[in-house]
């Protein structure tokens, strides 16, 4: 039987994450992957029905300790890095500046 690398280093990095926070303010501590499109396909292979697909989120699922956490898949991580787990607020925050950066070019540097 092969070793679930990619399942195993995923949950180590969720509980190392997890200790760095006070999870008593949570009520939940959301989390989410972003991985490396060649990773996925190992994660599959560990973890055949361990993935689900959601159209609508436009993401997939994948059960990590216990949470149904969003898994999306980036060809902007670095080579050497093969995927990135981040709480939802910091994911969040990213994913604003990367809009205002838009909003800036497309409105004000023209």
């Amino acid at each position: 039987m092969k070793e679930k690398r990619v399942s195993k280093n995923l949950m180590n990095a969720y509980i190392e994450l997890r200790d760095k926070y006070d999870i008593s303010t949570f009520k939940r501590f959301n989390v989410i992957v972003i991985m490396q499109p060649k990773v996925v396909h190992e994660l599959i292979e560990e973890l055949p029905y361990g993935i689900q697909r959601d159209i609508d989120a436009e993401c997939y699922f994948i059960d990590l300790c216990g949470h149904k956490t969003p898994l999306l898949i980036s060809n902007e991580l670095q080579e050497q890095i093969e995927f990135q787990i981040m709480t939802q607020e910091d994911y969040e925050r990213m994913e604003k500046e990367k809009m205002f950066k838009k909003f800036d070019k497309m409105f004000f540097q023209y």
